[in-house]
């Protein structure tokens, strides 16, 4: 266990904005002092300084090409129990997504796998060095009394490494559409950072074009010093050029067609997982099985299968999860339920089936809900009403 997921065992809740307060002055206090150490992080110690945005002139990073940000309208969730919408979701009434751009940056280097980039002045780059639940001025790297010894890489490096890229959702809505960016700059890259461990990582990438041989396996170990650095700015929500991008490439038109036999109305089971799981699981499949439901688990399923499976239904009920970012294969006007434990609910998926021009609905587990202000419980296991859930959806259906 990390000293911080240690700290947030032991500091009551209400205490955790005062104690993220005080991190982030420490590690202010930390970086001043490196700041006067002789030397760089090449040969000891972490980056000497901190520049926020890749804008600043000291970053060294040029603009090739832009994919313009927009927002796209999308209508009120129903919610099955009845009663308004979420709070998350009324917040959150459009699908909104920034513009994203490739950076060419040379004398610069690429560390860890996440992918954290240094400029040439030895300054940690901090908004294309992000870390889920740091703020830049607290990344890990400035903890570091030594880095891996720097590699140089000949020729031209693109980086598709990205937090949490082993998950299926962050790899196919934030790392794998960094490709569409290559494209559109009609560039060619030597070689690509990117992380290697998971099956649907090399699958998507061979269907994208991306061969073994041109692959840097992304590692905590890595240093690496390209003669040029093509990087993408974070992608932090689906985009339509998302959605298209991985229509093409892993659900062509000739072979995009639902498997024969294929199940219609699909219960997605999320019991293998390690957080939110359905506890009552059983008691739902079985009031849902009268209503022509398949339940099927998505793991060990190539992500050709998934599409395909996805692309055949009619209606897909699943509690939330990385397993629907398949709803980018879905064909327009499907229908969806998201279920949620009633200690952390997300907007994500109603946004991307807004893309996708889905028919979206949702129903909260059992117990009190995450007030604005509170902590999400995102690890929670819930129970749902297995009786409202299959009432709903006959209604749906009939």
């Amino acid at each position: 266990m990390t000293l911080k997921a240690l700290a947030v065992r032991l500091i009551p809740p209400r205490f955790h904005g005062q104690a993220k307060d005080l991190s982030g002055r420490v590690h202010a206090v930390l970086r001043r002092a490196w700041a006067r150490v002789p030397g760089d992080s090449r040969t000891f110690g972490p980056p000497r300084r901190l520049h926020p945005s890749w804008r600043e002139p000291a970053a060294g990073a040029e603009v090739l090409c832009t994919l313009p940000g927009g927002e796209r309208p999308c209508a009120e969730p129903r919610d099955l129990a009845g009663g308004r919408p979420h709070w998350k979701f009324e917040r959150q009434p459009a699908a909104r997504f920034e513009a994203t751009s490739l950076l060419s940056l040379r004398n610069c280097r690429l560390v860890g796998a996440e992918g954290a980039v240094i400029a040439g002045d030895d300054g940690l780059i901090g908004d294309l060095s992000q870390e889920i639940g740091r703020r830049a001025g607290e990344h890990s790297l400035f903890a570091s009394l030594r880095l891996p010894p720097p590699r140089r890489v000949e020729g031209t490096l693109f980086s598709l490494a990205t937090p949490s890229a082993d998950n299926y959702y962050h790899w196919l809505f934030e790392a794998l559409p960094r490709l569409r960016l290559l494209e559109e700059a009609g560039l060619p890259a030597d070689r690509i950072y990117a992380r290697w461990a998971q099956p649907f990582q090399r699958e998507t990438l061979a269907l994208l074009g991306v061969g073994e041989e041109r692959i840097l396996a992304a590692g905590p170990d890595r240093h690496l010093a390209p003669d040029r650095l093509l990087q993408p700015t974070r992608i932090q929500a689906p985009t339509p050029w998302a959605v298209e991008l991985l229509r093409r490439a892993i659900l062509p038109t000739d072979t995009g067609a639902p498997a024969p036999g294929a199940p219609r109305r699909l219960f997605i089971t999320r019991n293998r997982g390690r957080y939110r799981r359905l506890l009552n699981e059983a008691e739902v499949l079985a009031r849902l099985a009268p209503l022509g439901f398949t339940a099927l688990p998505l793991e060990g399923r190539s992500v050709v299968e998934q599409a395909r499976l996805f692309a055949g239904a009619e209606l897909i009920v699943a509690p939330h999860g990385a397993a629907l970012a398949n709803l980018a294969f879905c064909a327009p006007g499907a229908r969806v339920v998201e279920l949620f434990a009633p200690g952390y609910v997300s907007a994500l998926y109603w946004h991307l089936a807004c893309l996708c021009g889905l028919d979206y609905a949702y129903l909260v587990g059992e117990g009190p809900l995450v007030q604005p202000g509170q902590p999400d419980a995102w690890r929670a296991d819930f129970l749902l009403d297995a009786a409202r859930l299959a009432g709903a959806l006959e209604r749906r259906l009939g």
